[in-house]
Parts: C-alpha cells; sequence; structure tokens
C-alpha cells in the first residue's frame, strides 16, 4: 500500500467525523493569515518573487471553502499568529473579530523542486526518488482550532498533499497570478490547474475537512472557571517495571513522536506480498542532540534487505508535519507507511481515546469504520487497540500507548498485501 493511497483512506475516514456529534447552529470562524515564515525562501522558485502573501492568501481559500461547506460564517479578521502561539493571542484576535473560533497555522512546507535519474529532489525535509526528469510539488499545513469563549484549543487541523509530474516547469507563469499587495488568488482555475496550484487545493480541503469536523464543539465548553485553591501534592504515578509510566486502563489522548530522547524500541517485522512472506526487525535508539533536538539511528533488516540510517527532529514535534521530519526513513522498507506516515496522526492523533469510541463513513457503495476495540500490551507497555475497516474488512489496526511515542505494533492489509510491526523491547 502506498504512503498516498493510506493518507487518502484516513482523509475519507476523518470527513466522517466522531459518531454521535450533534448539529449546531452556523459558527462565526476566523482564519487569520497562515505564518510563512520558514517556507518564505523558496518563492522565487516557485513564483519569481519573493514579495508573495501565500499565507494570506490560503487563509482566504480556507475562508471560501469553509463558508462553502454550510453552517460556518467566516468574520473578517487580519495579522498572522504561528501554529505555536500562545492560544491566548488567538483568543484576543477572535474576540476582536466577534468570532466563535480561530483558526491559526503555518505553511509547513510549501514548494516545488524537480530532479533527473540518479537522485530524486529535496522539497524542504523531502526528498522523492525519481527516474527522470519530474516537478514535484509538496504543500504541508497545520492549523490549530480555538474556540474564542473557552481560551481552549479543539483540535490541531492537519493539511498535507505531494505528488509529481513529467513535462513541468518550476516556475509558475501565470498572468496577472499575484497583485499588487502579493495576493494571489487560489480560487483561479489557471491556479489550480499548476502542480503547486493542485496540491494547494488538496491539502487546503483536507484541513477544511477537519475543521468541519470539530465545527459542533465550538461554544460547548464554557467560559473558563475560576482558579481553584492549590490541591495538595498528589501521589506519584505507578511505574510499570521498565520504568515508563504504567497505563491505568481509562480514556487518554495519544500524540505520536513526543519523544524523551532516551527511549530504545525494538520492533520485530512481517511484510507479505505476492504470497511470499519476509521477516525483520527494526532497532531505534534516541539520544539527545542539543538545542531541543534529539537523533534517532535506526538499523533494519527485512529478507535479505538491510539499511542504517539516522535522523535529528526537535522534542515535541507534532501534527502530520512532524512525519516529514522523518523523510530520510522512507526508504528504509515498510518503516514509513507503518511508523511515520501522516495518516497515522490524522486518524489517532490529538483524540480522547476510550474503548467503544468509533466513527465511520459510507459513499457510493465504499464503506469505513474506526473503533477503539480493546486493551492491549507489547513489550511490557499497555495501551488501547484501534481498528480501521474497510468494506467490513480490517485495512490497519494499531495498538496505541500514551506513555509511549510510537505504536506499540501497527498492521496494515491491502489487497492480500501485509505489513505488521510489532515492539518487542522498550527502554523508556
Amino acid at each position: 500500500m502506498t504512503g498516498r493511497r493510506f493518507i487518502a483512506a484516513a482523509m475519507a475516514v476523518m470527513a466522517a467525523g466522531w459518531r454521535g456529534a450533534a448539529a449546531q447552529e452556523p459558527k462565526r470562524i476566523a482564519v487569520m493569515d497562515f505564518d510563512q515564515t520558514q517556507v518564505q525562501s523558496g518563492f522565487r522558485e516557485i513564483f519569481g518573487r519573493e514579495n508573495v502573501n501565500v499565507g494570506r492568501s490560503i487563509a482566504r481559500l480556507i475562508g471560501a471553502r469553509l463558508a462553502a461547506a454550510g453552517g460556518i460564517q467566516v468574520v473578517e479578521s487580519s495579522g498572522s499568529i504561528p501554529f505555536t502561539m500562545d492560544p491566548a493571542a488567538a483568543v484576543a484576535a477572535g474576540r476582536a473579530a466577534g468570532a466563535d473560533a480561530v483558526v491559526a497555522g503555518s505553511l509547513v512546507v510549501y514548494g516545488t523542486a524537480s530532479g533527473t535519474a540518479g537522485g530524486g529532489p529535496r522539497v524542504g525535509p523531502v526528498r522523492v526518488n525519481i527516474g527522470r526528469r519530474t516537478t514535484v510539488a509538496v504543500v504541508t499545513l497545520e492549523a490549530r482550532l480555538i474556540d474564542v469563549q473557552s481560551g481552549t484549543v479543539l483540535g490541531v487541523v492537519p493539511g498535507h498533499a505531494q505528488g509529481s509530474r513529467s513535462g513541468l516547469a518550476i516556475q509558475i507563469e501565470v498572468p496577472n497570478l499575484i497583485d499588487a499587495s502579493g495576493l494571489i488568488d487560489m480560487t483561479r482555475d489557471d491556479f489550480r490547474r499548476t502542480l503547486i496550484g493542485q496540491f494547494t487545493e488538496d491539502a487546503v480541503g483536507q484541513l477544511v475537512t477537519g475543521v468541519v469536523q470539530m465545527r459542533d464543539r465550538i461554544g460547548t465548553l464554557g467560559a473558563p472557571a475560576a482558579a481553584a485553591p492549590a490541591a495538595p501534592p498528589a501521589a506519584p504515578p505507578a511505574v510499570a517495571p521498565s520504568g515508563a509510566v504504567a497505563y491505568s486502563g481509562g480514556p487518554f489522548m495519544w500524540t505520536p513522536y513526543q519523544f524523551r530522547g532516551t527511549e530504545r524500541f525494538r520492533y520485530d517485522v512481517s511484510v507479505t506480498e505476492n504470497n511470499a512472506t519476509r521477516t525483520g526487525f527494526y532497532v531505534l535508539e534516541l539520544q539527545p542532540a542539543g538545542a531541543g533536538n534529539v537523533r534517532m539511528s535506526v538499523q533494519g533488516q527485512l529478507g535479505t534487505d538491510q539499511w542504517s540510517s539516522s535522523v535529528t527532529v526537535p522534542v515535541g514535534a507534532e501534527g502530520p508535519g512532524a512525519a516529514m521530519y522523518f523523510g530520510p526513513l522512507m526508504t528504509m522498507g515498510p518503516i514509513g507507511v507503518l511508523l511515520f506516515n501522516p495518516a497515522s496522526w490524522m486518524l489517532m492523533g490529538g483524540r480522547q481515546l476510550s474503548v467503544g469510541d468509533g466513527w465511520s463513513s459510507s459513499s457510493g457503495g465504499e464503506s469505513m469504520s474506526v473503533r477503539v476495540e480493546s486493551q492491549c500490551s507489547h513489550a511490557g507497555q499497555g495501551g488501547l487497540l484501534i481498528v480501521v475497516r474497510t468494506n467490513n474488512q480490517v485495512s490497519m489496526e494499531s495498538c496505541v500507548s500514551p506513555t509511549v511515542a510510537l505504536p506499540l505494533r501497527t498492521l496494515v492489509v491491502d489487497e492480500g498485501e501485509r505489513m505488521e510491526m510489532r515492539l518487542t523491547e522498550f527502554r523508556p
């Protein structure tokens, strides 16, 4: 199963939303200009100039798509608030605009590149191996939806699209595309027909789906409560023999890639393709790398294939864009799809999980469902088993723990092909 197919399946599930959400009155949402600081240096290659306000252009496109989705009134706003901002800044901006909620985010990757045989192009942290001259586009957006009344971050909303085409030029040459202020009308068909325009539209569509999914929670959490007197210190949490905090069996919110910087993971891996099964392992070891970073060294083997690589990532990286940091590992067999695919974050990251929770969708005779089915444990760590079914057949299983930054076990099944990784050793 390719990463793109898996991401598409995840987004289909996201579109369905959590089961049982109640209909609400239209919500007033302000979409702030997206922060473009980390990608602006690449605008000259795409647009022939650097003074382009892609962040504001994308915010306006998101606003147009939200208004068309129904149940949402988009209100005027101005200014850029990065994804990593203090939510209080977004709350203040939302109140000034008369909004019920604010969408504020950043452009994580926004670029195109071209390459030839003998090596692939790199777009941000992503390298794509190709065998002929090809243009590649990558668009990754991250945003938070902040409830103005309560000041709560309702969720992190992703948008990611990438792909390639042969025979296309890198630079976009669309007449009168950019106005004097650097604003792009991204609703124009001639922009959407370009490679970067196509994937901008796809990524924005995913992000809008995520916001619509959470619409009914806006304004339901109440105003912040007054601070209560300080409680006596709580008893220290139970500690598992390995040193990790023990799982109590209750609900939790799983956020992948939240590494301590000292972990060691060993997975057994099995891949079945064309009725032939290969087995092997991956060993991942982390150590602090200074300045808020950790270095992950990976060794793996599957059948007769062997790999080794290392990658440095920020401590606390989160959201689907965090998976982009692991681009150098994507050529190491199934590790990319099974452990570092953005679809895993889209399906489970940032959600409150408990046994029995689930959501489903069906369209055109096709159905998909996601359900938290039971508790699970591997390598002495406990968690919850999430099962994805497509047309009533299991297509993905994942066991996740509140105390472990990667799945304890993950399985992907597609048209007779099967990939599985199971944690056998863990050091926190």
